[in-house]
């Protein structure tokens, strides 16, 4: 195995030369939002306030245990840092919802609303009136009028009891297949058991067909009266069918960025895995495709929505176009920490590598990489590596599904490898970011680079005397 240490000797030459702007280096990165915690005892306090207020209101023992659990998990994710604390997205999302409910008259307002950290697009209320707006959502709309009719149709979703009907349609259908179910854990569930249970599975999924389009027609309401353009509700739908589709697609240059001279691309890394991989988990079986959201189900509410649609109002929000950018792409950029919170880690670099085709420089997206490349490789080494990176990929779209196919492809020693060249590489490390120099040595441990951990930690001590990583670099 050749062992580079050329990129080393850059490193330390660059310092001495002072070639390489320290301010141009330094503005391109990424801090993470804040996000909630054990300390946010007043929002925790909070939620215990709604569940004492509801559970006097409640006759059903089966809703009191979803409405109890409901908020405790609320407590548990908001102690595990699961939702954002960041004034610019948590004002821009309640200057939307403001408008929302200022021009309609809307009996159930949410309590609250957290900005989740999960990278898929979607907003959602749970059973004790907050409403839930994931990052991700943020992070895919192109404008105002797009966050305002995903969240006038969540609102319309509170307002029609939709939640409580969905509770108790819930229940009935575990009643009526709890045999099935038991028999289907066993393997021994028979032909028409099978059938009662896709039965369940199709009455549910055209309940839920049937709500969304009760929301969309009362959110068009809220929304239209919030004059926003009308016809913008189509094209927010539009945005919402394609929601598995890049954002910004790669092609080609895909894998690019794990190419090295040193380490080239390896054909077998590009192989796709068995075609059972490419299908959703086997549990799927129980469901008929008619009974779940698919493509026709967005035209079909697109085409009844267009018949509401009488004239178009101009949008009210032009003035804060500037602000909206700044608030998408903060949260393109969390969309990435949110997939490496939740150790989506296929995702997680599929973001981080569409981002850094508009940001090549950017060491946060870089360091994220390296991060989960590390971690992927101990992830191997231990026999969990499908815990981090999703073994199913039938929802995925190909470029991401090329990405996962390549990382199963990997044997443990080359995701190392593809770790090292990638971060020991001109283009890719900032010699002004500790995080780097700690990241590269310890993969050069992994990878049996004894020498080249030797002049990271001597280049390491020199550059960054009170270094933060002194006692980890030994």
């Amino acid at each position: 195995m050749k062992h580079r240490v050329i990129f080393l000797s850059f490193i330390i030459s660059q310092f001495f030369c002072g070639s390489i702007g320290t301010k141009a280096q330094s503005s391109l990165t990424y801090v993470p939002r804040a996000t909630h915690s054990h300390q946010s005892t007043g929002l925790m306090q909070a939620f215990k306030d709604d569940l004492k207020a509801e559970s006097q209101k409640v006759k059903s023992r089966q809703y009191s245990y979803i409405l109890k659990k409901n908020i405790n998990n609320l407590i548990q994710l908001v102690k595990k840092g699961a939702f954002i604390k960041d004034d610019s997205l948590h004002n821009y999302i309640g200057m939307v919802l403001s408008k929302l409910l200022e021009n309609s008259q809307i009996k159930k307002p949410p309590r609250h609303f957290l900005i989740s950290k999960d990278p898929e697009v979607n907003a959602y209320f749970t059973v004790a009136g907050t409403l839930i707006v994931n990052i991700g959502l943020i992070s895919r709309i192109r404008s105002e009028s797009d966050l305002a009719f995903v969240l006038a149709h969540e609102i319309a979703h509170s307002q029609l009891n939709h939640i409580d009907q969905t509770i108790i349609k819930y229940y009935t259908g575990l009643g009526n297949t709890k045999k099935e179910r038991k028999d289907f854990k066993k393997g021994k569930i028979t032909g028409e058991g099978i059938d009662l249970l896709q039965e369940v599975a199709y009455e549910n999924g055209r309940f839920s067909k049937q709500m969304e389009m009760e929301a969309d027609s009362l959110g068009f309401i809220y929304f239209k009266n919030a004059r926003y353009c009308e016809s913008d509700a189509l094209s927010t739908l539009s945005l919402l069918d394609s929601a598995t589709f890049p954002k910004y697609p790669l092609g080609y240059r895909l894998l690019e960025p794990f190419h090295s001279p040193d380490f080239p691309l390896q054909a077998h890394w590009l192989k796709n895995r068995p075609a059972g991989f490419n299908k959703k988990p086997s549990m799927a079986l129980i469901y008929r495709v008619d009974s779940l959201i698919t493509h026709p189900e967005i035209e079909e509410r697109k085409e009844k929505l267009s018949t509401f649609i009488k004239t178009n109002h101009p949008v009210t929000a032009k003035n804060n176009v500037e602000y909206l950018n700044r608030v998408i792409r903060m949260a393109e950029f969390e969309s990435v920490e949110s997939a490496f919170y939740l150790r989506k880690y296929d995702q997680c670099i599929y973001k981080a590598l569409q981002l850094k085709r508009q940001y090549p420089k950017n060491d946060y997206l870089v360091t994220t990489i390296a991060k989960v490349l590390l971690s992927l490789y101990h992830a191997r080494s231990w026999g969990q590596f499908s815990f981090y990176v999703q073994p199913y990929t039938g929802y995925y779209h190909k470029e991401l599904r090329q990405l996962n196919n390549f990382l199963y492809n990997l044997s443990t020693n080359e995701i190392a490898e593809v770790a090292f060249y990638f971060l020991d590489n001109q283009k890719n490390f900032n010699k002004n970011n500790q995080s780097h120099y700690y990241l590269l040595w310890e993969i050069a441990g992994v990878t049996g680079r004894k020498e080249v951990q030797k002049k990271i930690k001597s280049t390491y001590r020199t550059l960054f005397p009170d270094g933060k990583y002194h006692a980890q670099i030994k």
